[in-house]
């Protein structure tokens, strides 16, 4: 009877997942090259060597534009558009694979925060707060230029997954100390740490481990020390960059410190309220306070928490971080801040469970009628409006973006297919956007004309888009 309960639960489990993520999923599939996979893919166009024609496009990014140099690296060598049209649904796969080994890796670093942590080895405990994080995080924003665009998608998406891949590791290897576990974790926090903007919350989380199991022997201590230095490395191999200066330097206006100190703390502050006004985001809450309840183990103090979760935000959206002095918040950095918040609200959740259990003298369900209650107002005040939701969004807005990406990639068949090089193609005035998909013909705002770069990849000396009002608009 235990066993087809259990097998029944997983059941149950794996269908809300697959729900969960369904609308993501599929809309992913929809997605199409813009204007910077274009760029990246024109470096390798006529490549007789892929492998080092990409080391070579990387090396010239990291010393241009971007220290990121194992996901720029990535970006080039599998750009879709060095292996199919524009308009095939290459992309669309390959951001989609990325997308499914960051929902897979989550529940294993979910899984190992809670053993690691609060020494709960629970599945069902796991499962729960793991499909409230995935809901809560997926619906927090719309991450355009994460799912429906490849090089946003390599360098951020896949830049957490080895975060979470390598703090993984940490768990593991200050679980049972090992060298192979050691070295590891040296690889792969030197990795995840090219995506500097996360350094400080690699920095706290790999302290947290370190001090969760101490040792008194010296040497242990030593080498426990060297992984991270491995990631220090990373980390600032990739903030140093050439490449990220002559970004900064290229850029009309930079603020003073003062001013940037501000912005910092203003889209600190709308990053909180954005994913905690989602009312998910209080299911997910609700969730974990319930399981901290049962589970009475208490990792950290909630204010220790919050300092951490205010300390890495900052790490991310100091605007040297993003690029952009005035402090612009674009989606793919949202997609980071977001992450953060999720995690770091596992722990507050927990925690504020386990200290309703041990310091609260009130019972069970009048403890869950008080949070209830809470929940329901803050929700009352701060919820959204249902159908904005990006789940119900998205589901919603399917067939619209089904139009969306045969629109385009109608335009795109034209324009490989004309026996011309200088390409003129007429596109029809009637079209409605679903507001998710980035545009993939890569003009200039108030230009008919795509980029050299998408006349070099396509195989085209000019392209010039008409009647597209529509498209100018966007």
């Amino acid at each position: 009877m235990n066993t087809l309960k259990t097998k029944l639960l997983g059941c149950v489990w794996l269908l809300a997942l697959l729900i969960t993520i369904f609308p993501f999923a599929l809309s992913i599939l929809y997605a199409m090259p813009c204007k910077d996979d274009y760029v990246m893919a024109s470096f390798l166009v006529g490549s007789n060597n892929l492998l080092s024609d990409s080391i070579a496009g990387t090396n010239y990014v990291y010393n241009t534009w971007n220290g990121m140099w194992p996901f720029l690296f990535v970006e080039f060598i599998f750009n879709p558009l060095n292996y199919a049209p524009a308009y095939s649904l290459l992309t669309g796969i390959e951001i989609l694979l990325m997308f499914l080994a960051f929902v897979i890796i989550l529940y294993s670093y979910i899984r190992e925060i809670l053993r690691f942590f609060f020494d709960c080895n629970e599945s069902l405990y796991c499962r729960a707060l793991y499909l409230c994080s995935v809901m809560a995080f997926l619906n927090a924003d719309f991450y355009r230029q994460i799912f429906y665009w490849f090089v946003g998608c390599a360098a951020y998406l896949l830049s957490v997954v080895f975060v979470m891949l390598s703090q993984i590791c940490a768990m593991r290897y200050f679980g049972k100390r090992s060298f192979a576990r050691g070295l590891v974790l040296a690889l792969t926090g030197f990795i995840g740490c090219f995506c500097y903007q996360l350094g400080i919350f690699m920095g706290i989380f790999y302290l947290m481990c370190m001090f969760r199991k101490p040792v008194n022997d010296r040497t242990t201590v030593i080498k426990d020390l060297i992984p991270l230095i491995y990631m220090v490395g990373g980390g600032l191999f990739s903030l140093l960059a050439p490449g990220n200066f002559c970004r900064y330097n290229s850029l009309e206006e930079h603020a003073d410190f003062v001013s940037i100190l501000a912005v910092t703390i203003r889209n600190t502050g709308r990053s909180l309220g954005n994913v905690m006004s989602s009312p998910l985001y209080l299911v997910f809450m609700a969730v974990g306070i319930f399981l901290g309840y049962r589970m009475q183990k208490s990792f950290l103090r909630v204010k220790n928490i919050c300092l951490y979760l205010l300390a890495s935000l900052f790490g991310v959206l100091f605007p040297l971080a993003i690029g952009y002095p005035d402090g612009t918040v674009v989606n793919r950095i949202k997609f980071l801040t977001n992450f953060l918040i999720i995690i770091w609200s596992v722990f507050i959740s927990i925690d504020v469970g386990a200290y309703i259990k041990n310091k609260v003298k009130v019972g069970m369900a009048v403890s869950l009628a008080l949070l209830s209650l809470v929940i329901l107002s803050i929700s009352g005040i701060y919820g959204r409006r249902y159908e904005n939701i990006p789940w119900v969004y998205t589901l919603s807005h399917m067939r619209i973006l089904q139009n969306e990406k045969h629109y385009y990639a109608s335009a795109l068949k034209k324009i490989y297919s004309s026996s011309d090089q200088n390409v003129v193609i007429t596109l029809p005035d009637e079209h409605i956007g679903s507001e998710l998909l980035i545009t993939p013909l890569d003009m200039y705002p108030g230009s008919d004309e795509l980029t050299k770069y998408s006349c070099k990849v396509i195989g085209k000396k000019s392209i010039r888009v008409l009647s597209n009002s529509t498209l100018s608009e966007k």
